[in-house]
């Protein structure tokens, strides 16, 4: 695992230094956040961390040194399990507000919910490849990374810019 070091310990300074975004966001524009428990700002300033915290959480993982792939399986499959369980949780109540969703903001919500998604069980995929194949299963860890950095800008820019829109 060692030809992996370079790579998760860039991914752990980024996902380490991304949260800050979404800290700049929250406050810039908190009145906004929490006037409409319905908008769902806070639940997505919550996704972004919670995405970014577990490619953080990932990454350092990968970084211990001396473990097996049993060992750094298991833990980036509970990383990954937490992580999906608490977006589900988030976006449970957003499905079922999918009738009162305006018509031109549709397409970005199911956009949002399906990132979220492909985020995390790719972080789940990734802890359960590993366990079966070893290190060669990380590549489904950089595509956790991949799409949960995609995903944590785009809630980051909803919260810093499109909420004064």
């Amino acid at each position: 695992m060692y030809a992996w070091h370079d790579f998760f310990l860039a991914q752990a300074g980024a996902a380490g230094v991304l949260p800050g975004l979404v800290f700049v966001g929250v406050p810039i524009n908190l009145q906004k956040i929490v006037s409409d428990p319905r908008s769902g700002l806070a639940g997505r300033a919550a996704e972004a961390l919670i995405r970014l915290v577990a490619v953080l959480t990932a990454s350092v993982l990968v970084l211990v040194p001396g473990q097996g792939p049993g060992l750094l399986g298991a833990a980036v499959l509970v990383v990954g399990l937490a992580a999906w369980g608490w977006i589900v949780v988030l976006q449970l109540p957003r499905l079922r507000e999918w009738g009162t969703v305006r018509a031109d903001l549709r397409v970005s919500f199911v956009l949002r919910l399906v990132l979220g998604q492909v985020a995390t069980l790719t972080l789940v995929i990734a802890g359960v490849a590993v366990l079966w194949v070893g290190p060669g299963g990380l590549y489904w860890l950089v595509a956790s990374t991949l799409f949960s950095i995609l995903a944590a800008l785009a809630d980051a820019w909803v919260l810093l810019v499109e909420i004064n829109r």
